[in-house]
């Protein structure tokens, strides 16, 4: 029977307490808290922005589009405010804040570490499940191309949306099986507000993702490439008024959606690789455990997400400008035939009586 040490819960305070004040000397860890602040608090700004102001692109999209669009951006606004929340507090308590205890400073409830956890985790996975929605239902837009306008299939969307909500939650309960297994009431306090037991968690949830994401890249690919094909055949004039809405529907949405799934991709790649290379075991001990704070880099996403759609917003609006403008053109182009057509026949009506 192997022998184990009673737990000391001093020496687990003096423990965090010793790598607490080791992570406040650390430039690294404090640049990257900055970093991850900054970019999270930015990101939100941002979708909040074009959230409320850039509207009209929304509209142009199917029903089912639609709303999985506010819930994909809804997810990422959750988790900008969660990661800037976590990352300032981090920030704070290493540069700013002190301790009335007896560190210097401040540490974290184990349980509060875990929590705060909940909505990262949770909006993150519900990032890409909604992009998997988003999907499965152009796919469906593309297949029903000729009657998917006129009729709303709501239930699509709402079911993808109930099936991504569950598998996130199925997640997150996992989560706290795990955690509530690693004996948690030896686990007092936490130095940062990334416990280290999700480390193999983190490890598996972005390989996941991140294979996700690439399946998610080629549908979006061939669905650019069908809908391009498509397009030839809603140019010919017998082809439904609803079929070429629809088709150019899906090529808009489906170039958006194309970078998204790139961004994502090179995100949970990146971020796996991350976890792979920093976390060798499946729970780090306290001195690799700042290795944790560097394996998410999904806060790029959070400032990703509102710039392509910017861009794509004001490309429709210089598209609605050109085709306003060139329709101004050929009705004053017309015009001015007319005019010329109308002084062209009294001329010669003129002409026709002087010579009589």
């Amino acid at each position: 029977m192997p022998h184990h040490e009673p737990y000391d819960p001093s020496h687990s305070f003096l423990m965090e307490c010793r790598h607490a004040i080791s992570f406040s000397q650390n430039p690294l860890i404090i640049g990257y808290l900055t970093v991850k602040t900054l970019f999270s608090t930015v990101g939100l700004g941002l979708c909040v922005v074009l959230f409320l102001r850039e509207t009209d692109l929304r509209k142009t999209l199917h029903f089912n589009a639609r709303l999985i669009i506010v819930v994909h951006f809804l997810s990422v606004m959750v988790n900008s405010l969660a990661q800037a929340t976590t990352g300032a507090y981090d920030l704070l308590r290493f540069t700013v804040l002190t301790s009335t205890g007896k560190c210097s400073v401040p540490l974290l409830s184990h349980k509060y570490a875990v929590f705060v956890n909940v909505p990262v985790i949770l909006s993150q996975n519900m990032d890409s499940l909604t992009l998997v929605a988003l999907g499965i239902e152009r796919t469906v837009a593309t297949v029903l191309a000729k009657n998917y306008e006129k009729k709303k299939h709501r239930l699509i969307s709402l079911s993808l949306l109930m099936i991504s909500s569950l598998v996130s939650i199925w997640w997150i309960v996992r989560f706290f099986q795990k955690g509530h297994s690693k004996h948690a009431e030896h686990n007092l306090y936490s130095m940062i507000t990334v416990p280290s037991e999700v480390s193999g968690d983190n490890r598996l949830n972005s390989l996941f993702l991140a294979l996700l994401e690439i399946v998610i890249l080629v549908i979006f690919v061939v669905l650019l490439a069908f809908n391009l094909k498509l397009k030839r055949a809603a140019r010919r004039v017998s082809a439904p008024l609803a079929m070429k809405y629809q088709v150019e529907e899906n090529l808009a949405s489906v170039t958006v959606l194309l970078s998204m799934a790139f961004v994502q991709v090179l995100i949970y790649t990146v971020t796996f690789g991350l976890n792979f290379l920093l976390g060798h075991h499946h729970d780090l001990d306290h001195e690799n455990e700042s290795s944790l704070l560097f394996t998410n880099v999904s806060v790029i996403y959070h400032v990703a997400l509102p710039i392509i759609w910017l861009i794509q917003a004001r490309q429709k609006r210089k598209s609605v400008s050109r085709q306003a403008q060139s329709r101004i053109g050929s009705l004053a182009q017309d015009e001015t035939k007319t005019h010329f057509d109308i002084l062209k026949d009294l001329f010669h009506e003129n002409a026709h009586k002087i010579g009589r």
